[in-house]
C-alpha cells in the first residue's frame, strides 16, 4: 500500500533506519573490519556513521549482514540532520 503522505513516509522512513541502526550496532567491530579489511578504527567510524564503507565493502556488509549498502548513506544524512 502507498501512502501519498509525506509525514507517514519520513516516518516509515525513520523506523527502518533505526531498525539498520541497531542491527549495526550490535555487529562486533571486529567483525567489520575483519569481514571488509580495514582496521578497527575505520570499522568504528562505519559504525559511528562519521565515514561511509567504499560500494565494495557496503556490498560485503550487505550480502553478510542484511544492512542494505544505501543504509549507510541514509543514516549519515540523517545523523548530520540531527545534529543541525
Amino acid at each position: 500500500m502507498l501512502f501519498n503522505s509525506n509525514s507517514v513516509t519520513i516516518i516509515i522512513m525513520n523506523t527502518k533506519l533505526e531498525d539498520y541502526k541497531k542491527l549495526i550496532s550490535n555487529i562486533k567491530t571486529k567483525d567489520i573490519a575483519s569481514l571488509v579489511n580495514v582496521d578497527i578504527n575505520m570499522a568504528g567510524k562505519y559504525k559511528r556513521f562519521t565515514n561511509l564503507p567504499r560500494l565494495d565493502k557496503a556490498i560485503l556488509i550487505e550480502d553478510t549482514f542484511g544492512i542494505p549498502a544505501r543504509a549507510w548513506v541514509k543514516l549519515r544524512d540523517h545523523k548530520r540532520e540531527t545534529i543541525k
